[in-house]
């Protein structure tokens, strides 16, 4: 049945709703972390340093500059990947 044929048969007026798609820039994914109450205090003091440092304003989600920061440098990456890996047995 297409919209046109509902239409008619329940009375109502025949439109289409027209969704533009997503441009890549507009594409948004979002990602929730769990911390430890240690590690978030943590994390906060450090983000006061980083606003001190950077004298502006900062908050969590400006944490896209640490990714970004990653992405940069090669040997931080490997830093963070060390920390990642598994002890040796």
């Amino acid at each position: 049945m297409t919209v046109k044929d509902r239409a008619a048969r329940f009375g109502t007026v025949a439109t289409q709703r027209v969704v533009a798609a997503p441009t890549p820039s507009s594409v948004v994914r979002k990602f929730t972390i769990l911390l430890d109450l240690d590690v978030s205090e943590a994390f906060d003091a450090d983000l006061s340093k980083v606003r001190r440092a950077s004298d502006r304003a900062v908050n969590k989600s400006d944490v896209r500059e640490l990714l970004a920061a990653l992405h940069e440098d090669p040997s931080l990456l490997r830093l963070v990947a060390d920390r990642l890996r598994p002890p040796a047995r």
